[in-house]
C-alpha cells in the first residue's frame, strides 16, 4: 500500500513548534529536522506526515489509536536493483520516552506500529535527538 497524503491534520500550536517541510507538517523541531534531513537524502522518493492511524488494544482491552509522525519512501538502490523498504517513524526527544514509556503506554504504541508496519512490508523505527 502507497500512501500519499497524512490521515491527520496538524494544528497551528503556540506551546510547540510547528510548520511544513516540502508540504508536510511537523509539530516539534525533531521531527522538523528529520524532515529536512530527509529532504536533503538522495535516496529518499518522498515522504508523509502522520501517515496513517493505527488501531490497537491494550492489555486491558481497551481500544485506542496511534498515529506515527512519518513514512518514507526510498528510490531503489539503482546499482543493485535492490528494493528499499519504506520506514514508519516515531520521533521522540530520549527524555519523554524514557517518561512516558509506562505513563502513556508507549509501549504498546509502538508494539501495534512494529506489526502494522510489517503487515504493509515496511519498518518500524523510533528515533530521537540522538
Amino acid at each position: 500500500m502507497r500512501i500519499e497524503t497524512g490521515v491527520r491534520r496538524v494544528p497551528i500550536n503556540v506551546r510547540s513548534l510547528t510548520g511544513k517541510v516540502d508540504g508536510e507538517p511537523f509539530e516539534s523541531s525533531l521531527e522538523r529536522d528529520l524532515m529536512l534531513l530527509y529532504h536533503w537524502n538522495e535516496s529518499v522518493d518522498y515522504f508523509v506526515a502522520q501517515p496513517v492511524k493505527i488501531e490497537y488494544y491494550t492489555p486491558d482491552g481497551i481500544g485506542h489509536t496511534y498515529t506515527p509522525d512519518l513514512l518514507v519512501y526510498f528510490h531503489n538502490n539503482h546499482m543493485t536493483g535492490e528494493e528499499r523498504t519504506p520506514k514508519l517513524y516515531e520521533v521522540k526527544y530520549r527524555e519523554d520516552l524514557a517518561k512516558d514509556w509506562q505513563a502513556k503506554g508507549l509501549k504498546h504504541k509502538f508494539k501495534a506500529a512494529r506489526r502494522y508496519a510489517r503487515e504493509q512490508g515496511w519498518k518500524f523505527e523510533i528515533k530521537t535527538e540522538v
